[in-house]
């Protein structure tokens, strides 16, 4: 008999939870764990829109019929983004999209998630990762928490966020690799420069308000009609 590959999942949001079924749905003879690191899975954040490509992908999940019930629809709203310049006094459309976006609340998407990943596999809360040890000669990787404790694992997926573990210990591991090969000292920082997420050069300003405070403050509102 084949043992089952054990599956390390570090982190429990969409990207994490999304994986999980996936690995369900295409890979029957896994074992999958998932380990996060605040006390329950968080239903924080705001909007999610979603197009066509990650529709179809929705789909293949078998999760089309459930999100189907969250989706956030407005009547006379159809969907495609207006583009416009808003730089002016007064905001001029410049174009509209050729296919619409389906919006969803974070805290309903993350919901049917949930609900799809299989109660087989199993979820450990308060699991902070603090490093892991991936030696070449040992056929398992070692996670270590910040709480004292341990676990082992075939394969690590590290959907830990923005300021991920994962990433740092990996390219953190890769850099050090690399000097003690001699490799020259730019290719050295070049990984370290990994560790850490880095500033893309944008960013972006948001707020939420109500549907009624920007009626009444701004009833012709485009945004009112459309994303």
């Amino acid at each position: 008999m084949v043992e089952k590959l054990n599956v390390a999942i570090v982190g429990g949001g969409i990207s994490g939870l999304a994986f999980a079924i996936a690995l369900s749905k295409n890979a029957s003879n896994v074992a999958v764990e998932i380990y996060e690191a605040a006390s329950s899975f968080s239903t924080v954040g705001a909007g999610i829109g979603m197009w066509p490509r990650v529709w179809e992908i929705m789909e293949a999940y078998e999760l089309a019929e459930a999100l189907g019930r969250q989706q956030v629809a407005t009547p006379g709203i159809d969907g495609l983004f207006k583009y416009r310049r808003s730089d002016l006094p007064h905001g001029i459309q410049i174009g509209k999209g050729k296919v619409s976006m389906k919006s969803y609340h974070r805290a309903d998407f993350l919901r049917v998630l949930l609900e799809h990943v299989p109660s087989h596999y199993k979820t450990h809360f308060s699991k902070r990762l603090a490093t892991y040890d991936d030696d070449p000669e040992q056929e398992s990787v070692t996670l270590r928490f910040t709480d004292g404790t341990s676990a082992t694992c075939d394969v690590l997926v590290g959907t830990d966020g923005i300021k991920s573990v994962v990433r740092q210990t990996m390219y953190t591991r890769f850099a050090e690799k690399a000097q003690r090969e001699g490799a020259p000292a730019e290719e050295v920082q070049k990984l370290l420069d990994h560790t850490q997420a880095t500033w893309s050069g944008e960013q972006v300003y948001r707020h939420i308000l109500t549907r009624e405070d920007l009626e009444k403050s701004f009833p012709d509102h485009p945004s009112l009609y459309g994303p």
